[in-house]
């Protein structure tokens, strides 16, 4: 029996956000890239993948849901009744050594959103990238996915008429994770509340954002670049490298993500220090994201949208401190604690904007840019249960990029970890947000300072 497809439940908080971002064309999609591989040299096809999808699509409702009243202060979840994963999955004639172009070419796409929030790209060498739509899932729903579908390919999927169906009928009871203000107190104290409302009274050149470098300003509606092209570079650390790096951090009470952010902003610092990209402005503006996960319960596993955000405002300075990274690893561990209240406040103070996302959003237009910078770090993938080599489909390689780059900040770098320990970064940049040029001096002079660091610790 097969259940009429409905409303699940209004998109929240967090979500309307992201739902009216991408409606705007202000947003496209992310982008997360696993290779997979199995030591009997078995390939991805279409009879293995649609096997172990149609099993996630059964296990995630995310997987399972469309949206309805976009454009409305209250759009909504509805279920889709079926499935066709011949729609959804694409197999191209591309290998991850193309990564850059493809994941350029993913954000040039924004979802058709009557239908799936999500699709798969297959890539020769069994790689496979989930692009989702940020309403429905974090940066670390991203590790969800894979967790999710690297168990389905290890499990035995039936087999018979049945294995080869491209249509997924979606269970009845379709029920999203809930949204966070329904699972974590979120309400900002008045203290918050009237500091928000001062900004909006207080003279701009009297704020720190006055004096922050933020690359190039929003772009004007009519000036939206059309198709919104965003940049994509991937930088590759040996697991070896990462081994390296994280025991300077440990040696120095840091983390991997603190100790990234001080090289990126001393090397974009450099490069804004010196011709023909020198600026008069003081500090970087940056935010990093944070998982609300911890506090509001939401499994690992769960392909959900719980993220808040610390903003920083770091001085412009090239000289790389582990005295600065070890000071930001103790902020940011603060910040994950459940009972620390900052990150959750945040999402709160969407309520004072009364469903007007679409208003607030084209506020930002043709203004100075919020952030310079952003730090996203979903950290490494981890398998409850690794295969024993030689067995089994294993993970080899992932990445994790981004597109966010209209209104978003001007740079996004993008961490991610596989279970080997070699780890990807994927910085992401907008035309209109900052100069390529800009984007490749500072690329050059963060490859050089990490080489350093690496080659005088080296073993």
């Amino acid at each position: 029996m097969h259940h009429d497809p409905g409303p699940v439940r209004p998109a929240a908080l967090i979500e309307n956000y992201h739902v009216t971002r991408h409606f705007l064309g202000l947003d496209s999609c992310l982008v997360s890239a696993a290779r997979y591989n199995h030591p009997e040299k078995l390939s991805l096809s279409r009879d293995v993948l649609f096997s172990a999808v149609r099993s996630l699509v059964r296990k995630h409702a995310a997987l399972c849901v469309c949206l309805a009243d976009e454009g409305t202060p209250e759009p909504k979840f509805v279920r889709l009744e079926s499935i066709d994963l011949s729609e959804v999955v694409r197999f191209v004639d591309q290998s991850s050594q193309e990564l850059e172009k493809i994941i350029e070419s993913e954000f040039l796409k924004p979802f058709d959103t009557t239908k799936t929030l999500w699709r798969l790209t297959i890539l020769n060498g069994n790689t496979v990238l989930f692009v989702y739509h940020h309403c429905m899932g974090d940066g670390m729903s991203s590790t969800a996915f894979h967790r999710t579908l690297f168990r389905a390919l290890n499990e035995e999927q039936p087999t018979g008429p049945d294995s080869f169906v491209e249509k997924v009928f979606t269970p009845g009871d379709t029920a999203l994770v809930d949204p966070i203000e329904h699972l974590t107190d979120v309400t900002p104290p008045w203290l918050t509340v009237i500091r928000e409302v001062l900004k909006l009274f207080i003279p701009p050149s009297w704020t720190s954002a006055a004096r922050s470098w933020t690359g190039n300003d929003v772009p004007s509606f009519e000036s939206l670049p059309s198709p919104l092209k965003t940049h994509a570079r991937a930088i590759r650390f040996s697991a070896k490298d990462v081994a390296t790096l994280t025991s300077l951090c440990r040696s120095h009470n840091a983390t991997i993500t603190s100790a990234l952010y001080f090289l990126i902003t001393t090397s974009l610092s450099h490069t804004i220090q010196n011709p023909p990209y020198l600026t008069e402005k003081s500090n970087i503006c940056a935010s990093i994201p944070v998982s609300l996960r911890p506090q509001t319960g939401a499994s690992k596993d769960a392909i959900c949208d719980h993220p808040s955000s610390v903003t920083l405002y770091t001085p412009i300075n090239a000289t790389f401190s582990w005295k600065d990274a070890t000071s930001l690893a103790s902020t940011l561990r603060a910040h994950s604690q459940s009972q620390f209240r900052e990150p959750r406040t945040q999402i709160g103070l969407l309520k004072f904007l009364y469903g007007k996302y679409e208003a607030f959003f084209k506020g930002k237009l043709d203004r100075k840019r919020d952030a310079a910078l952003e730090l996203s770090n979903v950290g490494r993938f981890e398998l409850d249960e690794p295969n024993e080599p030689g067995s089994g489909w294993q993970i080899e390689d992932v990445a994790f990029a981004q597109c966010n780059a209209v209104v978003g900040p001007a740079i996004t770098a993008n961490v991610a970890s596989a279970p080997g320990g070699n780890m990807t970064l994927v910085f992401t940049w907008g035309d209109s947000a900052v100069e390529s040029g800009l984007v490749d001096a500072f690329i050059t002079k963060f490859k050089d300072q990490a080489s350093e660091i690496l080659e005088s610790h080296a073993d």
